[in-house]
């Protein structure tokens, strides 16, 4: 080992606790929302009458227009 050896950043570990499953992960995390933004704005009643949400998509039926929405992640590499 030389001097300069001591000084050398070490890669730091990508582990994290995942919310969903409980498990450890080595990777990084993925960024991802339960509902979209336009769900979250909709007052309560709004939400049980014009919007339909599930784990993967999400409808809602205005009266001059339908905005469907499908739940993806983004990968941070």
């Amino acid at each position: 080992m030389r001097i300069f050896d001591l000084f050398k950043r070490k890669p730091k570990s990508a582990k994290f606790k995942c919310s969903t499953c409980g498990e450890i992960h080595d990777e990084l995390p993925a960024l991802g929302f339960i509902s979209p933004f336009y769900y979250d704005i909709l007052n309560k009643k709004d939400k049980k009458e014009i919007a339909e949400l599930s784990s993967d998509f999400c409808v809602i039926t205005h009266e001059d227009q339908t905005d469907r929405f499908i739940r993806t992640t983004l990968e941070v590499i």
